[in-house]
């Protein structure tokens, strides 16, 4: 590795200034999905931060989590939803597989396609990779009443 090139601390996160304030701002804005248009702006500053930065895993996690309630807050249909969903969680879980965030997306998509066996397990992964990630703990609560 050439010793001018940014070396990242994790493989989840990034170097970009501009990609992790994206980041921030599409999580500020899934955390507000009920609001209308908060899931629209949420998966534009998530897409924004992948263009700024096509390795920063924690973005694709995010994007993933933004289609995923696209289909339950929004007119997007579940084929869109989920297809573009899966697609950002397994590039999530591609680019840093020891990210819980990425882990406990791909449970959430494969519980909306009904897929318990997977679901459990990606949730038991992202919670054993970080037990403090209060959204795996959430959704594995959610989720289980299901299967």
């Amino acid at each position: 590795m050439d010793s001018s090139e940014p070396v990242r601390l994790s493989k989840g996160t990034t170097n970009s200034r501009e990609a992790y304030e994206d980041y921030l701002k599409g999580r500020y804005y899934w955390n507000q999905r009920t609001i209308p248009d908060a899931l629209s702006k949420a998966i534009k500053y998530f897409e924004d931060a992948v263009q700024k930065d096509p390795g920063y895993a924690l973005a694709y996690s995010g994007l993933a989590d933004g289609y995923v309630m696209s289909y339950w807050y929004t007119p997007m249909s579940s084929n869109e939803a989920f297809v573009k969903a899966r697609q950002a969680a397994e590039k999530a879980v591609k680019l840093d597989d020891t990210l819980s965030e990425a882990h406990t997306s791909l449970a959430a998509v494969a519980e909306n396609e009904w897929n318990w066996q997977l679901a459990e397990a990606e949730y038991q992964r992202a919670i054993e990779l970080n037990p403090n990630y209060a959204t795996a703990h959430q959704l594995v609560c959610a989720a289980s009443t299901w299967y």
